[in-house]
């Protein structure tokens, strides 16, 4: 059996152990030996590690629908990562500064923007103890900032690529700026996996036309960046007590109050993270708000609608809506 070892050096409040685990299991290492040990020297940052439990706002930064609904379950209002990815990785208490003899040997050390903290003499003793857990021709992965000043002859820097992507065939040339163009295909995938996950509610297109109402509520986040736009979910005003009963498993709030606008603002804000990655690089996200009526397009100087599409749920009919700005 194969095997992979890699120490996660502080940071681990950032769940990097875990994207670690997911990751391999996603690139088809299921049958590998896996272990991956996060540190970090606070003692309750280590224990909420080991937990695997998450609130909303944590899974909403970055991690991908399609990684949520696999690998985690709803846990009251927070999420529980699966048993499967929580076993491969341990987690201990350990300040960088001191001894780490006992560590290792690993494949693999990330120590990300940790060493911006301390002072030189400080920085070259943890580097010289992170290199004698590895094994020879072993990595180090440090922040982009981040160099082995002092320590030059212990190891040989290379820069890799921050990150890639695969995308479908007809994105293999992406535009630029404005000229992206969401496609209907993608927006009904992002839709319905957001929708499931949260809300544990089946959600499939419809045909229906858009149409005036004046007993909806609209939530919106706008992104920004070379491309300008924003995110608009609409439901009348029943069926979004209706979504926050679910996502909050309780009975639905009879009046719109702010816990249902909350909901509201997340199934926005969960559909405009997904988004990004159809994007260009580097599109910001604004915090969620949510508006009365279904007129918000008119409100945003320049808009235009590059999608709209209806979708229909036990709960009833809602419309996604992207807007393009200038």
């Amino acid at each position: 059996m194969q095997k992979i070892a890699i120490l996660v050096g502080c940071g681990i409040d950032r769940q990097e152990a875990y994207s670690l685990a997911m990751l391999l299991l996603q690139e088809g290492l299921s049958d590998w030996n896996i272990q991956i040990l996060g540190t970090d020297f606070s003692a309750p940052v280590v224990e909420r590690a080991r937990s695997g439990k998450y609130q909303q706002i944590e899974v909403n930064r970055g991690l991908p629908t399609a990684l949520l609904v696999k690998h985690f379950r709803r846990s009251g209002v927070d999420w529980q990562l699966s048993e499967p990815v929580r076993r491969l990785a341990s987690f201990e208490t350990i300040d960088l500064r001191q001894s780490m003899r006992a560590l290792g040997p690993f494949d693999l050390v990330f120590c990300r923007n940790v060493m911006i903290y301390f002072d030189a003499e400080t920085k070259k003793n943890i580097l010289r103890q992170l290199h004698g857990t590895l094994f020879r021709g072993g990595w180090l992965m440090l922040g982009g900032a981040e160099t082995a000043f002092g320590v030059e002859d212990l190891f040989d820097r290379e820069t890799v690529e921050a990150q890639s992507c695969t995308l479908p065939a007809e994105r293999k040339t992406m535009p630029s700026g404005a000229n992206v163009e969401i496609l209907p295909s993608e927006l009904a995938q992002i839709v319905v996996s957001v929708f499931e996950a949260m809300l544990g509610l089946q959600a499939s297109e419809s045909e229906t036309p858009w149409f005036f109402s004046g007993d909806r509520l609209t939530s919106v986040v706008h992104l920004a960046g070379d491309w300008n736009g924003a995110v608009l979910v609409e439901c009348d005003r029943g069926q979004a007590c209706r979504f926050a009963g679910r996502f909050l498993t309780m009975e639905p709030p009879e009046t719109v109050d702010d816990v249902v606008r909350d909901v509201l603002g997340e199934l926005a804000n969960m559909i405009g993270g997904n988004l990004k990655p159809v994007l260009t690089p580097g599109i910001r996200l604004s915090m969620p708000s949510v508006v009365d009526g279904c007129d918000y397009s008119l409100r945003v100087c320049g808009a235009k609608i590059q999608q709209r599409l209806a979708f229909q749920s036990a709960e009833g009919l809602f419309w996604i809506t992207i807007l393009t700005t200038r």
